[in-house]
């Protein structure tokens, strides 16, 4: 295994490369490549440790380091220790980690800065500071670190992105919840036939339909009520009757279930079953009314009986009763 001092010997100095996102040149252009990009490292973990607003940032200036910089300068086989021996990370999985978030969001680099995600500054990165602001970028690292997971569809990255440029007038950002929902979309559409895959990708597009269970019975949705389809292609609505003559509406596919879809195409079951839940429902109301009532009557009964017995006591007390009579002469 080469120490640092016999890297520094044999690697090649860098020069003239332009600053880029992650870039790893920290100060003079003949300095050492591989001690350049420890010490750059191990910055964006005393960034992290010293605030929580450019942790994305930092990860995954790390990662990329880590994977392009200095991983291809170290012998096969040893590259966990060295990382151990020769940086501020203490354990193999949080390299790992950044390493891995960088592997997965390297493509969307560019667009992370644009939407205000992270922060691409054209300095030497020991000089870096953040100054993203937490109130307006509400990301979070870990909801990132989410679609790290093997099995995520790269198209539940093009939805994030797709999320949060829609998002971006007001920036909401991208939560743990959030995250998960899309991850659970993009496999639900990969999951469909060619021609619903399509369908469901222009309702994420145009109207952001996320729920993976309406998205997944598409192909039943096609084959029973097509006109549904279409309505809500052109609309991004569904319309939804109403129950127990109640009056319909339309919902949004945003916030849409798949109990409206399904009560959209007149799905019997679905309408008796709902029929049955608010007849149970009116039913409980009327019940916890009713027990409202009782315990406001029983109250009132309480307080009469505690009026009673303190006149009984008081009856039986020569000087309360003195007071007593004292106060409503005085009162008259």
């Amino acid at each position: 295994m080469l120490n640092l001092n016999e890297q520094k010997s044999h690697l090649t100095t860098t020069q003239n490369v332009k600053p880029q996102f992650g870039v790893e040149l920290l100060s003079a252009m003949d300095a050492n490549p591989v001690t350049l990009n420890i010490t750059a490292v191990n910055d964006t973990i005393k960034q992290r440790e010293r605030n929580n607003r450019d942790n994305i940032t930092q990860a995954l200036r790390a990662g990329r380091i880590l994977s392009e910089h200095l991983k291809p300068q170290i012998p096969h086989g040893e590259w966990r220790q060295w990382v151990l021996d020769n940086t501020d990370y203490v354990t193999v999985r949080a390299y790992q980690s950044d390493i891995q978030l960088w592997e997965a969001w390297k493509g969307y680099a560019d667009q992370l800065v644009e939407l205000g995600i992270v922060k691409d500054v054209r300095q030497p990165e020991y000089e870096l500071v953040s100054d993203l602001d937490d109130e307006t970028v509400s990301t979070s690292l870990s909801a990132l670190q989410l679609f790290m997971r093997k099995g995520t569809p790269d198209s539940a990255l093009d939805m994030a992105i797709k999320d949060l440029q829609r998002e971006n007038s007001g920036t909401t950002g991208l939560s743990i919840k959030r995250a998960g929902t899309l991850i659970e979309t993009a496999k639900a559409i990969e999951e469909l036939p060619e021609v619903d895959r399509q369908t469901a990708r222009t309702l994420y597009n145009e109207h952001n339909l996320t729920n993976p269970d309406i998205i997944r019975q598409l192909p039943n949705i096609r084959s029973k009520a097509p006109d549904i389809i279409d309505d809500m292609m052109a609309s991004g609505f569904v319309n939804v009757p109403g129950v127990n003559n109640g009056q319909g509406r339309a919902v949004n596919l945003s916030n849409a279930s798949l109990t409206d879809i399904e009560l959209s195409m007149g799905d019997a079951d679905v309408t008796n079953e709902l029929q049955y839940q608010n007849d149970k429902r009116q039913q409980r109301e009327e019940r916890e009314e009713t027990g409202r009532k009782w315990k406001f009557e029983q109250s009132i009964e309480g307080s009469r009986l505690s009026i009673i017995e303190q006149l009984k006591i008081m009856m039986d007390n020569p000087d309360t009763l003195y007071k007593v009579n004292l106060f409503i002469e005085k009162e008259g």
